[in-house]
């Protein structure tokens, strides 16, 4: 069997782990071919299609050095794209399309494994129709993917995350400041609220749980503030005020995105409590780190189970995280115009739970 694996969306740590465990189940079955698309899907579109030979039963692959560095290493080896989805304009999601399965042909691939969150799974969909048979691997640092309680790159953002907080609290508390760190997490708090527990955090700012700006203010003014000169606030970049718009910033290519709302916290705060407030934005920080156990562990959870599903002719599916469990779902729909099928924290939330019941303000039950 001849499988291609693509890596798309956000890079993140833990990609180059999946992409180990698959060429090392690939080499313990010695019948299973691994072929790497360089730069996402739209490797394949490319005439020839950008590839790499991973692991091959006849001549070789990846060497032995470059293997074993994989299952630590940031990013990914094969790169990626996030240049959005090609299927919100039919004339160019057709040629896009046509393209790919071209590409995909002349590797003579019999499937695909495809490494990616929401928007990459929404635009692999869309090559279904044209005999691309694919199996899914989430992956996220944001942790959103509908149908998987987590995904690889989501812990090692964390560790990360937590890490910047604990340190930037350090200066808040030598200086006497209130402190603001925005996360990634687009409109899902998960690294917000995960971070912010593990760091220490008075307050956590998230999408889920627009905040009012009194409220916030007057928690900081009388419980952190009243035992010590600082306090810390962590706030996921897709949080707001309730009544509000969303923050965002514009990039140097000119698209925008989510961000900002930390400066306008720390704006706010330094005001309304009359005391000095910093904001750091961690930004891509969060997707560089090295892939921590958890992510490496389920990175090959996630790759043996794919394999096991393509030699079964089980394509058509997603490999998800449930109760703790590996398990299959459908591979989603196509959703050529857009839009979102993330996840999102519940108000139930038990993480919001104990950090409310720590004394943390997590904002407004909607």
């Amino acid at each position: 069997m001849k499988l291609g694996v693509c890596t798309g969306g956000g890079d993140c740590a833990g990609l180059n782990a999946v992409l180990r465990s698959l060429v090392l189940t690939a080499r313990t079955r010695g019948d299973t071919e691994i072929i790497g698309i360089v730069e996402g899907i739209n490797g394949l579109a490319f005439n020839p299609p950008r590839h790499q030979v991973l692991y091959s039963p006849n001549s070789g692959g990846l060497d032995e050095f470059t293997l074993d560095s994989l299952l630590t290493l940031g990013g990914t080896y094969l790169m990626t794209s996030n240049a959005g989805n090609p299927f919100r304009d039919p004339v160019v999601g057709a040629t896009y399309k046509a393209d790919v399965i071209r590409g995909y042909k002349a590797l003579g691939l019999d499937g695909m494994i495809v490494i990616g969150g929401d928007g990459t799974h929404c635009i692999a969909a869309e090559l279904a129709s044209g005999g691309v048979r694919l199996i899914g691997i989430p992956k996220t640092i944001d942790n959103d993917y509908f149908d998987s309680e987590m995904a690889v790159g989501f812990t090692s953002a964390v560790n990360v995350a937590a890490e910047a907080v604990m340190r930037v609290n350090t200066s808040g508390t030598s200086h006497g400041r209130i402190m603001v760190v925005e996360v990634m997490g687009r409109n899902a708090g998960y690294i917000a609220l995960n971070a912010g527990l593990a760091g220490g955090a008075d307050a956590i700012l998230l999408p889920e749980r627009p905040f009012s700006r009194d409220r916030l203010a007057r928690h900081l003014r009388e419980t952190a503030l009243t035992r010590k000169s600082h306090a810390l606030v962590v706030c996921a970049e897709g949080a707001h005020a309730g009544g509000e718009d969303l923050n965002y910033r514009a990039s140097a290519s000119g698209s925008r995105h989510l961000g900002g709302v930390g400066e306008a916290v720390a704006s706010f705060l330094h005001d309304a409590l009359d005391r000095e407030a910093r904001c750091t934005s961690l930004g891509h920080t969060q997707r560089g780190s090295q892939a921590d156990p958890v992510d490496r562990i389920l990175a090959a959870r996630f790759a043996t189970r794919a394999i096991r599903l393509a030699h079964e002719n089980r394509f058509g599916s997603m490999v998800v995280l449930k109760k703790g469990e590996v398990e299959v779902a459908k591979y989603p729909k196509p959703r050529s115009r857009g839009g979102s099928a993330a996840r999102c924290l519940a108000s139930s939330d038990p993480t919001i739970i104990a950090a409310e019941d720590m004394g943390i303000y997590c904002g407004e039950v909607p």
